[in-house]
């Protein structure tokens, strides 16, 4: 991809187009000690130093949670911008949500959720996460610009079900004969703190509307409500939010150790 596809699809000439075999010859020595020279031609400005200093991976791990040595950043935007993403996506075999293995049992449901960027945020953050499935109420959010600005492609990756508010009852109930656990992400007066609840692994997580939460209609149906301690002055926290802390809650009781 790197030497070959991507030069394609940014314009790069043929004759400027880096040769694997080539690559090794030049650099296979210090590829093999685990570190090689990142330069930028044009200016000869060094991005990646080599260090003389090799450790192994959990060495590394360590050293960086420990705070010693310089840290660099590992995440990179493609010529920062999604168009490219697209324009790669031909060449490879993506895996959509049904051919992508689920990493977890976590279902996310969001069809009460209204606003369109809580809904991008949701999106991105169950597939940062591995979450198995995401339940909207209306799936023509996909096409939407705002949530694909901000999910940046995460649809693409997860299984996104289309579940309508009237039809959420029958969806749970359904679940609940599947084996799977529900509970509800909203203050109540015998909610559990996130913190010390222990997730079951196939769990139907539930999240309320912005303004009026999750419904008594429903909040009936849940085997447990949940919600994150709160130590400020705001009693509330923005859905999104919310749903990400407790996405996450279950990813370090869940897959975290597990990866």
């Amino acid at each position: 991809m790197i030497f070959q596809v991507l030069p394609r699809v940014t314009g790069v000439i043929e004759e400027e187009w880096l040769h694997v075999l080539n690559m090794f010859k030049e650099y296979g020595d210090v590829w093999k000690r685990g570190v090689a020279p990142l330069t930028l031609e044009s200016s000869n400005q060094v991005f990646l130093e080599r260090t003389d200093t090799i450790c192994s991976g959990e060495e590394s791990h360590q050293q960086s949670c420990d705070g010693d040595g310089d840290d660099v950043q590992r995440k990179i935007s493609l010529l920062n911008g999604v168009g490219v993403m697209e324009e790669l996506f031909p060449f490879f075999p993506v895996p959509s949500g049904q051919q992508r293995e689920a990493k977890s049992g976590l279902i996310l449901v969001v069809s009460l959720v209204q606003k369109i960027p809580n809904l991008g945020g949701l999106c991105r953050t169950c597939e940062v996460f591995g979450v198995s499935e995401l339940i909207v109420d209306n799936l023509s959010i996909l096409q939407d610009k705002e949530f694909q600005s901000l999910s940046v492609t995460a649809e693409k990756w997860m299984v996104i079900s289309e579940v309508k508010v009237r039809s959420i009852p029958k969806y749970l109930a359904d679940k609940r004969q599947d084996g799977y656990t529900i509970a509800g992400l909203e203050q109540t007066a015998e909610s559990c703190p996130i913190t010390e609840y222990q997730f079951e692994h196939k769990t139907v997580l539930v999240l309320g509307n912005e303004h009026q939460g999750i419904p008594v209609e429903v909040l009936h149906l849940m085997d447990r409500c949940l919600e994150a301690p709160q130590f400020g002055v705001i009693r509330s926290l923005n859905v999104h939010v919310a749903g990400a802390i407790a996405v996450w809650e279950y990813t370090k009781q869940h897959l975290l150790h597990h990866s």
